[in-house]
């Protein structure tokens, strides 16, 4: 073998070693949308959330889950019930730590099976979160606790042997409904107590039935019943005692973010000022986080090098007036003041948020659809109505809203042969004012569908679906409370009531909604042929209305997950726009889903998850994932959702 043969050889040899290495770098590269989710995971751990968001050092809203440590106040759910039990109580639970978190309080989340380390260390107050199913054991650390200080708030427990440790005795064994088929509305909290001053004056809390409790000792007081929609007084929904307060239903999400939030921050520190003062620190401490810095000096340094030169000398004057309130904040503390602290530090957090997207936001950045997904009740907790309801969207720079119609199981607005909602009942068709109050601005009206959903659907109707064979049964052979979309019954009604809703009202379009299989195993194929050729009799059914759909943003993965495949729906003409829903905690999150998303950008309309399971968003990372869904070239995005909390929240920061 001569010399130049061998050379040639060990040049193979030398490539092939190089190509494998570089094979071997790309598949062991680190992929930064990878790494940006397990930071968001590695944050959820924690009581603050980690620092991520369009400008470095500001932080993403991240989801609560369990914390592996105690805090000061701790929130426990039933992972011992049914598995439709255990999920409820988990998601309030998780619900009652993103709120106490917004505010301030350091909160850790943990199962009851956890509740000894849940009461241990530093925790002082307890939420206990539908917890049905306790043991003697987790009454004797209950006992332990309380004897020692610890206060517990209860909300919307079942458990008898709890009700007796409290103080109460149940009046039936069952809820109790409202009298003439009527819903409780809510429930009056103004001057209901000395020791909860400050709490906001009511409650909308849409119930329609409650337990029945009343205190079974003089130590145990109603603070305040619930009401129906004329005021007529009905069961106790708020009680005290010397262990704490009792909830006799569960917080769901019908008011405002901020008054659920003030409700059970002032619950929770009713008797336990620490709160407070933990609250003061960690709101004046996000404020500053919130814009990318550790301090006001550092923060206005920052925001006057983003700001284009026509906004400096208002970002000046807006830290002006922070400076202002950073020094009554100081005074405050000093003065021993806690709650007067925490107050400013919430006010200081809501100014600097103003002031970012004084820096930052240029109303709305181009994007040609602006969207926000809503209820039928909106006008009923928003003071001045549908009129100022579109003023106001019309000030966020909104072109959509997709006001909800209702779905095959409980109608919003009249749908024939559909059991109307109980605010369909007492509040009338949202639909006339909605359109008319929009139509004033500019602001189209789609009515949102969730074309398969049959949660809400009657005892009676759902065993009547099932006896046809018109609902999907899960892996284990239990029928769901979803329709099934390849049986001709429900096609030929799902195509008569898009058929109603085209004809008979003057939307401008339809969304729809839950156009999927459920994540979880069927019986059966999820066929993606079979939605396809529902949506083609659904849109041929909207007869030239705008048609568009909320889905998964996860693409392809959706088809096999859910059956969705929205590029077909999008190339055959189905869909003029495909709303994904890329709810995520934080920009990177954001960008990672996006990737997923190459084809027809101009015709998606980004979901952005305001109000959702995967962020309960600030006013900042609202103003970064719209620069983000701008940069990538997206239609458009929509947000989800938009409640009365909308207009004092999210509105100062959008309005231009």
């Amino acid at each position: 073998m001569n010399r130049t043969r061998i050379g040639w050889i060990l040049f193979a040899v030398w490539v092939g070693v190089t190509l494998i290495l570089a094979f071997y770098r790309m598949a062991c590269m680190p992929d930064p949308g990878r790494e940006a989710a397990e930071e968001l995971a590695q944050s959820r751990a924690t009581s603050e959330p980690v620092l991520l968001g369009l400008i470095p050092g500001t932080a993403g809203t991240a989801a609560t889950q369990e914390q592996t440590e105690p805090s000061l106040v701790a929130v426990v759910w039933d992972d011992r019930g049914e598995s439709g039990e255990s999920k409820l109580s988990r998601s309030r639970a998780r619900n009652v730590s993103r709120l106490l978190g917004r505010a301030g309080v350091p909160v850790s989340v943990f199962p009851v099976s956890a509740l000894e380390k849940a009461l241990s260390g530093p925790c002082r107050v307890a939420h206990l979160v539908l917890l049905h199913s306790l043991a003697n054991s987790d009454l004797e650390l209950l006992t332990e606790f309380s004897t020692t200080g610890g206060q517990l708030i209860v909300h919307g427990s079942r458990s008898v042997p709890l009700m007796r440790f409290f103080g109460l005795r149940p009046l039936q064994d069952d809820y109790t409904a409202a009298r003439r088929g009527q819903v409780w509305e809510g429930y009056p909290l103004a001057g209901i107590s000395e020791e909860l001053s400050g709490i906001p004056d009511r409650l909308y809390n849409p119930a329609p039935m409650v337990l029945e409790l009343e205190p079974a000792s003089e130590a145990v007081r109603t603070l305040t019943r619930w009401e129906d929609s004329k005021g007529e007084k009905g069961p106790g929904a708020l009680f005290v005692a010397p262990r704490g307060y009792w909830l006799s239903r569960v917080l769901y999400d019908d008011d405002t973010l901020g008054t659920r939030e003030c409700f059970l921050t002032v619950l929770t520190a009713a008797r336990t000022p620490a709160v407070w003062e933990e609250c003061a620190d960690a709101l004046r401490a996000r404020a500053w986080h919130r814009l990318g810095a550790k301090d006001i000096r550092e923060a206005e340094q920052r925001m006057l090098r983003l700001a284009p030169e026509n906004r400096r000398a208002a970002v000046r004057d807006g830290f002006q007036a922070l400076r202002k309130q950073e020094e009554a904040w100081h005074q405050a503390k000093r003065g021993n003041h806690m709650r007067k602290a925490a107050t400013l530090a919430r006010k200081l957090l809501r100014d600097a948020e103003r002031v970012y997207a004084t820096a930052v936001f240029s109303g709305r950045q181009g994007l040609p659809t602006f969207a926000v997904w809503a209820r039928a009740d909106l006008a009923v907790q928003t003071p001045g109505g549908w009129p100022s309801i579109a003023e106001g969207l019309a000030k966020a720079g909104v072109t959509d809203l997709m006001l909800r119609a209702g779905s095959p199981a409980r109608a919003d607005t009249p749908l024939p042969s559909v059991t109307r909602s109980s605010a369909l009942r007492r509040h009338g068709d949202p639909f006339p004012d909605a359109i008319r109050a929009c139509h004033a601005h500019g602001i189209r009206v789609h009515a949102w569908f969730p074309v398969l959903e049959f949660h809400d659907a009657t005892p009676l109707r759902r065993k009547l679906y099932e006896k046809a064979g018109r609902l999907l049964t899960d892996g284990n052979g239990k029928t769901m409370a979803w329709l099934n979309p390849a049986h001709p019954d429900n096609v030929k009604e799902l195509t008569e009531l898009v058929r109603y809703l085209a004809a008979k009202t003057d939307v401008d379009g339809i969304n729809f909604d839950f156009l999927r299989y459920p994540e979880q195993p069927i019986q059966g194929e999820k066929n993606p042929e079979v939605l396809t050729a529902l949506l083609r009799s659904l849109t041929a059914a909207a007869n030239g209305k705008r048609v568009s759909a909320a889905v998964y943003g996860s693409y392809p993965r959706c088809i096999e997950r859910v059956g969705q495949d929205w590029q077909v729906w999008l190339d055959e003409g189905l869909l003029q726009q495909a709303l994904p829903m890329n709810y995520a905690a934080d920009v990177p999150t954001l960008r990672w889903i996006m990737k997923q998303q190459t084809r027809n950008r101009g015709r998606l309309i980004s979901g952005i998850g305001l109000i959702s399971n995967e962020a309960l968003m600030d006013a900042v990372g609202l103003i970064d994932q719209l620069l983000e869904v701008g940069r990538q070239g997206y239609g458009g995005a929509a947000l989800y959702y938009c409640d009365a909390s909308f207009f004092e929240e999210y509105l100062p920061v959008l309005e231009r």
